[in-house]
């Protein structure tokens, strides 16, 4: 079998940016596309009311706006969230691979988050993080929220450590912790998640393996 050239793995690493950005891309579309038809939902209702068509005191508007928000919406975020840090698992999982000699065994000395070992065997292989060491911190609070999520359905009393998980929700953009005590996520969690994660892998991609996403 004929090795592969350095022509030819810069080829296959640029394929896998563009498998990346295709992952990132369809991540990007379904929020949107979601998040717009729950705005028009909303919209509605407030026509409604200013039409007069329905009592701004019609307890129904409560119930509605509650499904919208809550059931709905922080549901659908919820899942986006899983899927965004495993899209950016299965990233620096590969990416290591890729540029790590025995990476496999070198992680297992490593502790902490599926991000923080990868970055830290990355980092011991050459990857400079200083113009993305913004990004890694937010999304180590967002691994946080995503672990909450996994194993207690968002409960914040639920978890090893309610008052880390606390800081990490202030960090994030319309994230917060709701009345009942649960993770509630706003409507730009997901996109700044999706940025972060972006962000990160590309630094990667770009520094240590010749290809880029964009």
């Amino acid at each position: 079998m004929t090795e592969p050239t350095s022509a030819s793995c810069s080829h296959d690493n640029q394929a896998f940016a563009q498998y990346l950005h295709l992952r990132c891309e369809y991540l990007s579309r379904t929020n949107a596309e979601i998040e717009n038809k729950l705005s028009d939902d909303r919209l509605k209702i407030c026509r409604q009311i200013s039409v007069g068509e329905l009592p701004k005191q019609n307890p129904l508007v409560g119930r509605a706006f509650f499904r919208i928000e809550c059931i709905v919406g922080n549901t659908f975020r919820y899942t986006m969230l899983a899927g965004i840090c495993s899209f950016l698992e299965e990233a620096v999982k590969e990416m290591s691979r890729r540029v790590v000699p025995e990476y496999e065994r070198k992680l297992k000395k490593k502790e902490g988050n599926f991000l923080r070992r990868h970055i830290d065997v990355l980092c011991d292989a050459g990857l400079d993080v200083a113009s993305i060491q913004t990004e890694i911190d937010k999304f180590h609070a967002l691994i946080t929220l995503r672990n909450s999520i996994v194993h207690a359905w968002g409960k914040v009393s639920a978890g090893r450590c309610p008052e880390q998980l606390r800081a990490c929700i202030a960090t994030i953009e319309t994230a917060e912790e709701s009345k009942d005590g649960f993770v509630y996520l706003g409507d730009q969690v997901i996109p700044e998640a999706i940025c972060s994660a972006e962000e990160i892998a590309d630094h990667i991609l770009t520094t240590m393996l010749n290809a880029t996403m964009t």
